[in-house]
């Protein structure tokens, strides 16, 4: 209540309801009041920020998110602040995540995953190439289904920009079940490791599980290192060659996002959809006129709006602007994406059937194999998305889950969540990678300590 009356009191929104609450953020559904269309807010409480690298993981978000304008990447409005909180509004993304579609369906089929896939695809190659970002954190969870059933691609906490000339990092972040094994062992690594994740997402959308998951943190990251996955028998033989292509763990030659597009499996899809340009909310060869006369009509003052919007300004008249322009491009951009053949008519019919709930189909608390929410990550601002209802708890006999068991004293599984990022990380050096190196394989010679 504290938190809803500090934004009806002082700001250009009214909060209708509550969406989700993280460790350190509360998302809310609201009404922008110039433009009187429905947005999410989340609400960063400074004193749940404990120290600076919290608060830059924070900063890093907003940076990313503001230049970020992709019509697959929940846009961001504008940000504010006062004396006791961060503000973010974003995009109101209507549906559920990847996620809940997945355990809701067991699995989604090649047609409907051809298409997501596709999707994912282009984020990534705008991210890589036009704004050098790699995002770090690329799971179901974090991927949001708008009312047409295109993804959106949210949370930037964990992403970085990178010198495609130096490009190697050696941060040890993101969730373990889609961490790419370099990452996990500790080498240096490039933006190849969001290709592993999107293959483990491409994995699970098939298959209906993470290819691999357990129980225990340490076995999972041993897998991850030393395993091949249990492909499903019964996909086809293109799909199969990809994923062994995106889940290869020598990274030096794992299959490029330009190789990805031009895969037999997915190549017609990605080739349908033509340039994504014309789909930008501020483009700079072209301002829509008939949004700034609306705004003029609704009485906000767009007297410097263009200059605002071509230096990329973040102010209430471009958020304003922004809300218009986003909800205008909506209908295009579904008309562009729904030429991305799906060859199987029923997967792409199950995955529209989307577009006409409020919310996706609850997980039944038995089912076998279900996709968990990854709890083991070490995101220090995870927050909840903006899709409302959230996903339920699955019951402890269901099978493959993630859960919260296993190394009971690390800091990447407890539930309390305000753990300093250094410590997590020291945890998976000295606890999980290095006895996994010592032992596994004979190719896998380097320790941390």
């Amino acid at each position: 209540m504290i938190l809803k009356n500090s934004i009806n009191n002082k700001y250009d929104y009214h909060i209708q309801e509550l969406l989700g609450t993280g460790s350190f953020a509360t998302v809310f559904k609201a009404k922008h009041i110039p433009t009187k269309r429905n947005v999410a807010v989340k609400v960063f409480e400074k004193c749940k920020l404990r120290d600076s690298a919290e608060l830059e993981s924070l900063m890093n978000e907003v940076r990313i998110s503001s230049r970020a304008d992709h019509p697959l990447i929940a846009t961001l409005f504008e940000t504010f602040e006062d004396e006791n909180n961060f503000y973010i509004s974003m995009e109101l993304v209507p549906n559920d995540s990847l996620l809940s579609f997945i355990n809701s369906s067991g699995g989604i089929g090649e047609g409907a995953a051809r298409k997501l896939f596709a999707q994912l695809v282009l984020v990534l190659e705008y991210l890589h190439k036009d704004l050098n970002v790699i995002h770090r954190d690329l799971k179901a969870e974090n991927i949001l289904l708008d009312r047409y059933g295109n993804i959106r691609l949210i949370d930037f906490g964990l992403s970085k920009n990178y010198d495609p000339s130096a490009p190697f990092m050696s941060t040890i972040c993101g969730s373990p079940a889609y961490a790419a094994p370099e990452l996990v062992k500790g080498n240096p690594y490039t933006n190849s490791v969001d290709i592993w994740s999107i293959g483990v997402i491409l994995f699970a959308m098939i298959a209906g599980f993470l290819p691999f998951d357990d129980q225990n943190m340490n076995e999972q990251l041993k897998k991850v290192i030393n395993c091949e996955p249990e492909y499903p028998n019964n996909i086809s033989p293109s799909l199969l060659d990809l994923l062994k292509r995106l889940l290869n763990k020598n990274p030096e030659t794992r299959i490029t996002l330009d190789k990805i597009k031009e895969h037999p499996w997915v190549f017609s899809s990605i080739a349908n959809v033509g340039s994504l340009d014309q789909f930008r909310v501020v483009h700079i060869k072209f301002i829509d006129k008939d949004i700034v006369e609306e705004l003029d009509t609704l009485g906000v003052n767009t007297e410097n709006l263009i200059p605002s919007l071509l230096k990329s300004e973040l102010t209430c008249e471009t958020a304003s602007y922004k809300i218009l322009k986003k909800e205008k491009l909506g209908i295009d951009i579904n008309e562009a994406f729904s030429r991305m053949r799906t060859h199987r008519a029923s997967n792409a019919s199950r995955l529209n059937e989307i577009s006409s709930t409020s919310a996706l189909p609850n997980l039944s608390p038995l089912s076998s194999r279900a996709l968990g929410c990854t709890r083991g990550h070490k995101n220090v601002l995870s927050s909840p998305g903006h899709s409302v209802p959230p996903m339920p708890r699955l019951s402890p006999v269901a099978g493959l889950q993630i859960r919260t068991r296993g190394v009971p004293d690390s800091p990447l599984m407890n539930n309390d969540n305000v753990q300093r990022r250094s410590r997590a990380m020291t945890f998976l050096k000295k606890e999980i990678v290095s006895p996994i190196i010592e032992k596994g394989t004979n190719a896998v010679q380097r320790t941390f300590l």
